[in-house]
């Protein structure tokens, strides 16, 4: 399965600016199942006060 990693900039619930990095692993390489492994994992990112997954976020593909 393949590997993502990006540096995701948000903004907390507390109005903090915040850099994390995010790895997400997809069933393909397709950007719709890409796209499904990122919401999917920033969900449980979420549940720890952070907000909605940022719209313009550069991919690695992590080998």
């Amino acid at each position: 399965m393949p590997k993502y990693r990006a540096r995701v900039h948000y903004t907390n619930e507390q109005g903090q600016e915040r850099c994390d990095t995010f790895e997400v692993e997809s069933e393909s390489y397709r950007a719709e199942e890409i796209a499904r492994a990122a919401q999917e994992a920033w969900e449980g990112f979420q549940q720890q006060g952070e907000e909605r997954l940022p719209h313009n976020i550069e991919w690695e593909l992590v080998e």
